[in-house]
């Protein structure tokens, strides 16, 4: 069988009719649960460490069958939804502020340096009820815009979830981090909501952008709008770019970013923060593009110049980065 093949049908084990939780024996008690699922995390431990560090892609692949096969077993333990995994700190499990679902998602590196990424939405039920996340973002050569689904997941290790209400119906805004390829990084946030318990749908066009841009041949400016299903910021390969919601400020804010050479102005994975701040306000429908935020009292929209090289007899040394 294909190795992609074989991952999905893994994958699709994580579901309602093949991930039914037995009924609670009489006085089967958390602690036991806690035990149980306990047991089944060393094991992932140990599988998860060749998962993430084997210099073999062979091996470090069959381990994800392994850490799936004993996620699946873990979760299907009585009350595993409030087990947080703690031990694990390459997988990820957030909750959103309701507690309806959590998402659990982690990765493994090709030696390619591709990131393939894997996970599953597991609901808050009594029964257990699992939507696997299937990574299709191969399959898509630009950014897609446009609602998707668990089964052509793009792709993410999240780290966040902020939830709103748009038309009485509760949208849950996952913020991820994507380690693209061996060129960029790529932070997103994605729309998601459930339906029914059978399927999870991610995109929706709730990102609006309006800039004022220079017409290169005329040098007219003019006004472009633009809508987004998913908000992606792609930068340089470890340029180590901030997205996340600032609750005092009560705005999504992320690092402005910018090429180190402005001859590569319109390539992305050459982007790097510049100092300053852009923000996505919140205005009750929709998240509003603003290109400029202020953090901090001190803080003005200038990028950062490099401090000079201090030179020194016949020595060279580069002074502390500012702060």
């Amino acid at each position: 069988m294909h190795i992609k093949s074989f991952l999905i049908s893994c994958l699709m084990g994580i579901s309602v009719l093949g991930w039914s939780q037995s009924n609670p024996s009489v006085g089967y008690s958390e602690f036991s649960n806690r035990s149980q699922i306990k047991a089944i995390e060393y094991k992932m431990q140990r599988i998860g460490t060749v998962m993430m560090e084997d210099t073999s892609e062979k091996l470090r692949q069959k381990s994800v069958y392994e850490f799936i096969k004993l996620l699946k077993e873990a979760l299907k333990v009585d009350q595993s939804f409030n087990y947080q995994f703690d031990s694990l700190p390459f997988m990820s499990v957030q909750y959103p502020s309701d507690s309806t679902f959590r998402v659990i998602t982690f990765q493994m590196t090709k030696n390619t340096n591709v990131v393939r990424h894997y996970g599953c939405i597991q609901l808050n039920s009594p029964k257990l009820k699992v939507l696997p996340l299937i990574d299709c973002s191969d399959t898509f050569p630009v950014v897609p815009q446009m609602t998707m689904s668990n089964k052509n997941w793009f792709g993410a290790l999240y780290y966040r979830i902020l939830t709103k209400k748009i038309n009485n119906k509760k949208i849950y805004f996952l913020f991820g981090l994507d380690q693209n390829d061996v060129f960029s990084d790529r932070k997103i946030i994605e729309p998601m909501w459930i339906e029914g318990d059978t399927i999870a749908r991610f995109g929706m066009p709730i990102f609006e952008k309006i800039e004022k841009i220079t017409v290169p041949k005329t040098k007219e400016e003019m006004t472009k709008k633009s809508v987004f299903y998913r908000y992606v910021v792609e930068y340089k390969q470890g340029a180590g770019v901030m997205l996340n919601f600032d609750a005092a400020m009560n705005m999504i804010v992320f690092d402005h970013t910018k090429p180190e050479n402005e001859k590569y102005a319109t390539i992305k994975f050459m982007d790097i923060p510049d100092g300053s701040y852009e923000g996505l306000r919140w205005d009750g429908v929709k998240w509003k593009w603003e290109s400029y935020v202020k953090i901090g009292e001190k803080e003005t929209n200038v990028p950062i110049r490099p401090v000079p090289l201090i030179k020194e007899k016949n020595n060279m040394t580069i002074p502390p980065k500012q702060q």
